[in-house]
């Protein structure tokens, strides 16, 4: 049994009169579903698309880990299912805020393209020293933690 808070009104959201926790529940509870429709619906769309149509019926495969925005979403689908089952119907960790990275791709095709396409360009040039700085990091990161 959970003991009760010290000060309730500390975890409300935004002096609603709504806790956070059954906040975040309800916002999980509504967006998992609709944000893993709309993944679905891309993957079953790329058959037709002009770029990934050549692969036939392995498509959706090629597509979901050929292009970086569909695998990040992915993992934010899977990250939030795996939470959500291994912590038995607990809501702790919402990696659904991985969906908010697509917006990149429309960045990039806008006025802010070039900026975003050099960008780009330098993480895909640098990925090794990149993913050594990312991989120290985390080594430092998670005994301190």
């Amino acid at each position: 049994e959970e003991e009760p808070l010290e000060n309730p009104e500390k975890y409300q959201f935004f002096n609603l009169g709504v806790d956070s926790e059954d906040f975040n529940r309800e916002v999980e509870r509504y967006s998992l579903p609709f944000l893993a429709a709309i993944t679905a619906a891309r993957l079953i769309a790329v058959i037709w698309h002009p770029q990934w149509r050549h692969f036939g019926i392995t498509a959706p495969f090629r597509y979901m880990i050929g292009n970086f925005y569909m695998a990040v979403e992915l993992g934010g689908l899977i990250g939030t299912c795996v939470n959500i089952g291994e912590k038995g119907g607990s809501y702790d960790v919402n990696f659904l805020f991985l969906f908010f990275c697509r917006i990149l791709e429309v960045l990039q095709q806008g006025e802010m393209g070039s900026g975003l396409t050099k960008l780009v360009h330098v993480v895909y040039t640098d990925r090794k020293l990149l993913r050594v700085c990312f991989l120290l990091v985390v080594a430092t990161w998670l005994p301190a933690s």
